[in-house]
């Protein structure tokens, strides 16, 4: 429950600095506050900082009841073990981007349409096996090739932005926005009956209306 700053009790001075730190007897450790100390039995700490590309992700800490029981060789050993686990956490960072990257769409940070047919799938078969409803918004953007053609396509770029940006901000947390393709966008609406999606279809038209896009 303790949560800790750069720079902040033992641990987040260890952090800062990005070294392995061996405390042999807390009571001769003047940084040391009450927080840092998680149980009374500690009596010294070892910190080791797991660091990928110069950044320090976290440290693994281990204690000992009695001062002086911890060895050089432990040092080593959680040195070996920090720099495991920092590369199996840069993989795990990598892997979660590779598939963000996978089904989001580059441009407006919405999902893209090959997540949409894998999720409305999933929804239809969620509603259906809890009895739930399950509304679908589908939208383009009106006069949109003419936008691109007068004020060039990095104008309609911000504006498919500036529109991604409207819906996310205006459906709720439980509601999931989708480019479908070009100025078409898709909100799909868990639990939502049919007068609750006029609802939300109805608020995002009147955002959207009263926004001062550029070269409206």
């Amino acid at each position: 429950d303790v949560r800790r700053k750069f720079g902040q009790g033992v641990y987040g001075q260890i952090a800062s600095v990005g070294k392995s730190r061996l405390v042999n007897d807390i009571a001769k450790e003047p940084n040391l506050t009450p927080d840092d100390l998680f149980c009374p039995a500690i009596s010294a700490i070892l910190a080791v900082p797991f660091l990928r590309r110069g950044e320090v992700l976290g440290l693994i800490c281990a204690f000992k009841d009695e001062p002086d029981k911890f060895e050089s060789n432990h040092i080593s050993l959680f040195d070996s073990v920090a720099e495991h686990l920092a590369i199996a956490f840069e993989n795990a960072r990598l892997f979660e981007e590779t598939k963000m990257m996978a089904i989001t769409d580059g441009l407006t940070g919405l999902y893209n349409k090959r997540f949409l047919l894998e999720r409305i799938d999933m929804e239809l078969a969620r509603a259906g096996r809890n009895h739930k409803n399950l509304s679908y918004l589908m939208m383009d953007i009106d006069n949109f090739k003419h936008y691109n053609d007068t004020n060039g396509h990095p104008a309609g770029d911000a504006l498919l932005k500036e529109m991604a940006s409207l819906i996310k901000s205006t459906i709720r947390q439980t509601d999931i926005a989708f480019r479908y393709g070009g100025e078409e966008l898709v909100v799909l609406l868990p639990d939502t009956e049919k007068h609750g999606a006029i609802e939300i279809a109805e608020k995002l038209v009147k955002v959207i209306h009263d926004h001062p896009f550029m070269h409206r």
